[in-house]
Order: structure tokens, then sequence, then C-alpha cells
């Protein structure tokens, strides 16, 4: 029999019963279980509801399946969903994670045990990214960023790689719902605005599987929009080296969702006049030696 913990893990989902089926199943098999799943679905559609009905059946935990398609006219996206499922919550310790990626098995009890040992209120775990099932390179897990810092030193948090101690819920701290993109680095931000201190586990735990489809975070219009809204949130704080890069996201956003030929040329001039020699010479270094990239 596992051991359980006060813990709710959060699984928000977007039309993919298949990829939640397997995140939901990561969960199911942790070697430290929590006390309580929701799954949170913006579309509320049968096929999904149907796999958390079959997988709860048999869970030794609680399982919850939360229908919260947006109202018309308004807009979801992850922020909102992770917002839902933390208001249902019913325990101190709150764990998130996407539908299209999973955990290993000892995720939950080794972040679980940092929060304690570590006396921190919130951990950060690193990621390994996957497409096919390969791996493709990693966020990693950094400690002792500052909010400020984080604009260019990435913390490496993703939207399952995080769990939350009771200083949480206190703080007021939630996803920011108008930022359809890097509303995981915005949580990290607010949390470190608001005093929260944190550890992390270096241990790559968190499988992200970038090879799906109708995500929030492909390329596409909205991709440069949500860069921009994060940086107009945030750019008075960011340094002139923040803002530059910030600006060269954006434009790689805008290079990679257009289908014209003529401004995806625009923009690739534009990116080659904005970086410096040493970025190209590592860019290109980098993909002959065909090594995976690592975000940090």
């Amino acid at each position: 029999m596992h051991e359980s913990s006060p813990v709710s893990v959060v699984i928000i989902t977007h039309r993919r019963p298949h990829s939640l089926e397997r995140a939901l199943k990561s969960v199911l098999t942790q070697t430290v279980l929590p006390t309580e799943v929701i799954v949170v679905d913006d579309v509320a559609d049968d096929a999904t509801s149907g796999i958390v009905a079959r997988l709860a059946e048999s869970a030794p935990i609680a399982v919850h399946y939360v229908p919260a398609a947006p109202p018309v006219g308004e807009s979801g996206g992850a922020s909102r969903s992770r917002n839902i499922g933390l208001s249902r919550s019913q325990f101190p310790t709150v764990a998130f994670l996407d539908d299209d990626d999973e955990w290993s098995c000892n995720y939950l009890e080794t972040a679980a045990k940092l929060l304690v040992d570590d006396r921190v209120d919130f951990v950060l775990t690193s990621t390994s990214l996957l497409v096919g099932g390969r791996p493709t390179g990693s966020h990693v897990a950094t400690a002792d960023i500052e909010w400020m810092d984080s604009f260019t030193d990435y913390p490496g948090i993703t939207g399952s790689s995080i769990v939350c101690g009771p200083a949480l819920k206190s703080s007021g701290v939630r996803f920011d719902e108008g930022l359809p993109v890097h509303n995981d680095l915005d949580f990290f931000i607010q949390l470190r605005m608001a005093g929260l201190d944190y550890s992390v586990c270096t241990d790559a735990l968190v499988l992200q599987h970038t090879d799906g489809t109708d995500h929030l975070s492909s390329a596409g219009p909205h991709k440069p929009r949500g860069i921009r809204k994060f940086y107009e949130k945030y750019h008075a704080h960011m340094s002139s080296a923040a803002r530059r890069a910030f600006r060269k996201r954006i434009r790689r956003a805008q290079r990679h969702g257009e289908q014209r030929t003529s401004a995806m040329a625009f923009y690739t001039l534009v990116a080659i006049l904005d970086s410096t020699p040493r970025e190209w010479y590592m860019r290109f270094a980098r993909i002959a030696a065909k090594e995976p990239r690592r975000y940090r």
C-alpha cells in the first residue's frame, strides 16, 4: 500500500484525453500519493470525463472531475483552470500538472520532503523535454533567483514542476488569467515578490511531452501577443538586456507563427541583424554538436 500525504494535485486539461490518462496514471502511481486529485477540464467533453471516471473507480484516492468551460465570450486558458483547481483544493499543499506532461514515480515524495527539510514555501523540479519519447532538452530548476533576475536567468519553472506549501493560499498569489503564455514564469515572479522562499530538485523528475498539438505555447499568432503582454506587464522592471531579449523573443515567435514567405523572410532578417556574432556562433556550435537545449 502506498503512503499518502495531505497534498492536492491540480491537473488541467484541454482536448487531450489520451495524454490526460498518462498524466493521471503518473499521479496515481506515486510512491507517496496525494490525498486528492482535481482534474479541471476547460472544454468539458465526454471523452475526458469518461477517462477520469474510469480511472477514479479503481483509484486509491479521491479523483474529482471539474468541468470548467468558460462562459460565452470569455477566454479560458491554463491560468483560469489552475486557479479553479486551486480554489477547489482542500489540502494545504498543492501540486500542479499539465495534461500532456507526467511525473516520475518519486516526484511528490521528493518535493514534499524538500518543503519540510528546507523549510521553504515552494519547490521547483527540473524537467526533461521529450519529442516522440526522446530527450531533446531540459528546463533546469535553478536556486536562489530573485524575481528581478528571472527575466534573463530562467528559474526552470513549468506548469508541471511546482509544488506549493500552505503559504501559497495565504499569500493571495494566483495565476494571471490575462497572460496566455509565460503564466508560469509570472507565477514564480509573484511568489518571489510576495516573499516566498523556494528550494529545487535538480533531478529531472518531470517529463514534458512537447510533440502534442493544440498547445497554448505552440507557435501561432497568439504567442507573440502573449509574450508582448508579459513584456508590457514587466518591462519597467527589466534591465536593458532583458528588454532586448524579450523583444527578440517576440520577433522570433512572430517568425515561427508566420505562413507568408515574405513575412518569414522579414522577421528572419530582423533576427539576424539583432543578434551578436557570439550569439550566432553559440547557436551554430550547439546545432553542430547536436546538443540538447538546456533552458535556464
